[in-house]
């Protein structure tokens, strides 16, 4: 069996009762237990372990630990919604780590020193298909190609990235950190064809004589829905305007745009249009408390003075005139929550466009001829933990199957497929295990410093809706240092020296830099004092039987 992570050592319940003298009937144990940032990371990040190298100024050996699970590192500071932070124990104490920052400073570190992971010793006989260079066929391709694998990718856009280059912004990613990022990939000796769009993937397989294949498709068809009345103004998807945009295609179909939808979809077309001169108004059924958008996303787009109508629908259209119904929130007892009903009030809007935000949907043609493939409702592919479809040797992941949409969860599909397909060409399994959370009472905090989060500074709003220039500025090395340095290493141990000072036997001794401590227990009383000290529940007391060899280890 193929063991993703070191086993854990459980922590018995046993008896806090205090100094049990010459009968000792416990021992103090150094473990490593996960913490929340790990478990919170949909990418599968270990969070703890590049934090605590960029603490201590080891960068490469930061990045290298971070890339090592998530190639596109400094993509990912600059897009990712960073839910590790929403996870982190210092989050209700003073603000979690900004984590995202982190890996944004490691990821242009790496990219400005021209750094890359060694390619694998050894090859394998395997070859596997990845269709779909977004981020999911991106982190699957590395992963397999690290592994020792032939990969090969196929993608039908002439570039990249997938919705990370045709779906987000500039001023959110720039392109040329995306590109230098795929091109570290390819350097590790993936196969790269673009215009290549697979009709038919089953026989793409066959034809190519693939052993397995990822597909990883995305869902970047803009849906739509039909309007009433008789609409004399451009109607489009916001997929297609976000690909125009990133085209450099100008926007020719009026100043004043109506953005139909309250997702960060919607907030990136808005902010586009404001962009390229528009006026754009968004319209969106519920209130700003209901926006699927992450808040920090609306409120940067409030901030650029963009116009939102809340609690209204386009109820018809006449020419360039919209009817908008007003609606209020309903409270009752449905599994949804709130609901809206609409009031006899409405309003009307000029508009010379409208762009519809309203999600996206799944070409799946190209899987049709695979046999026991099973879909959602909405055409999303369903797969298992161990990211197969119905089809042995097709694995799928990314926007187009069951489960959240955004780039942090594809990066962690990828990661999973890749670990997955390696084990299953072997004839193995793979499985990650990791034990509970290490929780915020667990922790001693009593004489941590309160040092404050380092946020990144944003271009004023004015300024930087004049154009498609970054938004967000990076941190410096010397706030990397201070950030990190907040990390509480929540469930590992970090050599404090806090156990060695606070035994009263003096049975602890320290084993130099990263050996932590050894315990003599023919002077150890168990009476867990390194216990009740410890500040990142690293120690755990087990049963002593008397019958060891006399010291425990770190």
């Amino acid at each position: 069996m193929l063991i993703g992570s070191a086993t854990m050592t459980p922590e018995p319940d046993l008896t806090k009762s205090r100094g049990t003298g010459p009968s000792t009937a416990q021992m103090p144990v150094w473990t490593v237990k996960t913490p929340p940032c790990v478990s919170h990371c949909p990418a599968g990040n270990n969070v703890r372990k590049w934090i605590k190298l960029a603490k201590a100024g080891e960068d490469r050996a930061a990045w290298e630990a971070l890339v090592s699970e998530n190639p596109l590192a400094c993509v990912q500071g600059c897009v990712c919604y960073h839910p590790c932070q929403s996870g982190c124990n210092r989050s209700p104490v003073n603000g979690g780590i900004n984590i995202h920052a982190v890996e944004r400073y490691l990821g242009d570190k790496a990219l400005q020193e021209g750094w890359q992971m060694p390619k694998p010793a050894e090859t394998t006989r395997f070859k596997v298909l990845v269709v779909g260079a977004g981020p999911a066929g991106l982190s699957c391709a590395w992963h397999l190609a690290r592994l020792g694998h032939q990969v090969v990718v196929r993608e039908a856009s002439p570039y990249p990235g997938g919705m990370l280059r045709y779906g987000i912004p500039s001023y959110r990613l720039p392109k040329d950190i995306l590109d230098q990022e795929v091109a570290r990939i390819e350097a590790m000796g993936v196969t790269f064809e673009y215009n290549a769009r697979v009709d038919d993937i089953r026989q793409a397989k066959v034809d190519g004589g693939f052993d397995a294949v990822f597909t990883a498709l995305g869902a970047q068809i803009g849906k739509m829905i039909p309007l009433a009345g008789t609409p004399d103004i451009p109607v489009l998807d916001a997929v297609t305007y976000l690909r125009d945009v990133t085209d450099g295609k100008e926007w020719q179909q009026g100043k004043r745009v109506v953005v139909y939808g309250g997702g960060n979809t919607a907030m990136d077309v808005c902010r586009s249009l404001k962009r390229q001169g528009c006026e754009p108004v968004v319209v969106f059924r519920y209130s700003q408390e209901l926006m699927e958008a992450h808040p920090f996303e609306a409120e940067e787009a409030m901030e650029e003075a963009i116009d939102f109508r809340f609690l209204r629908t386009i109820e018809e259209v006449s020419g360039r005139t919209l009817t908008l119904r007003h609606q209020e929130l309903v409270d009752d007892d449905n599994p949804m929550g709130e609901k809206i009903r609409a009031l006899p009030e409405s309003s009307e809007l000029e508009a010379d466009a409208i762009i519809m935000a309203l999600g996206q949907a799944i070409d799946n043609k190209p899987m049709e001829q695979i046999h026991g493939l099973v879909t959602s409702r909405w055409g999303e592919v369903e797969v298992n933990e161990q990211m197969r479809t119905g089809c042995d040797g097709f694995f799928a992941g990314g926007d187009m199957v069951v489960g959240d949409k955004n780039a942090t969860t594809a990066l962690g599909h990828g990661r999973r497929a890749a670990k997955e397909i390696d084990a299953w060409l072997q004839g193995q399994e793979w499985q990650e295990n990791r034990d509970s959370d290490v929780l915020l009472d667990e922790l001693n905090l009593w004489y941590r410093p309160k040092t404050e989060q380092q946020k990144e500074s944003m271009r004023d709003p004015f300024e930087r809706m004049q154009d498609f220039g970054e938004v967000t500025a990076a941190l410096s090395e010397s706030d990397i240092r201070e950030e990190t340095g907040r990390c509480f290493s929540c469930g590992e141990c970090y050599e404090c020296d806090g156990c060695y000072a606070a035994c009263p036997e003096k049975a602890i001794t320290r084993l130099g830099p990263g050996k932590l401590y050894s315990v003599d227990m023919s002077l150890c009383t168990g009476c867990r004092d390194c216990v009740v000290q410890c500040p990142s529940h690293a120690i755990h007391m087990v049963p002593f039987h008397g019958d060891e060899s006399g010291v425990s280890h770190g």
